[in-house]
């Protein structure tokens, strides 16, 4: 296809259907939850996402105690990554 042929991102056709109809009920396609995700993160009782801590897996010897404890505490998802990772687990933007 040259550059020509090529028809702008707005204009081109759905590359899979958004909805479809059966015996006369829309039927939207399912939505899955990124696995990967829903094993990395935890949502709390007040919406808060939670994650865990980098760096507390190996070369623990020379990390100072109250540094490891630290890092197996939960923290929250930061508020740049937060829209992203809800889009992940389906909870809405």
């Amino acid at each position: 296809m040259s550059k020509s042929e090529r028809v702008p991102l707005a204009l081109a056709p759905p590359l899979a259907p958004v909805a479809r109809i059966l015996k006369g009920v829309i039927v939207l396609p399912k939505l899955k939850t990124k696995r990967a995700a829903r094993m990395r993160f935890k949502v709390t009782g007040g919406a808060k996402i939670m994650r865990r801590h980098s760096g507390a897996r190996h070369l623990l010897t020379h990390k100072p105690r109250h540094r490891k404890r630290r890092l197996t505490q939960p923290a929250e998802v930061s508020r740049a990554d937060r829209r992203r990772v809800k889009r992940m687990l389906l909870l809405g933007s």
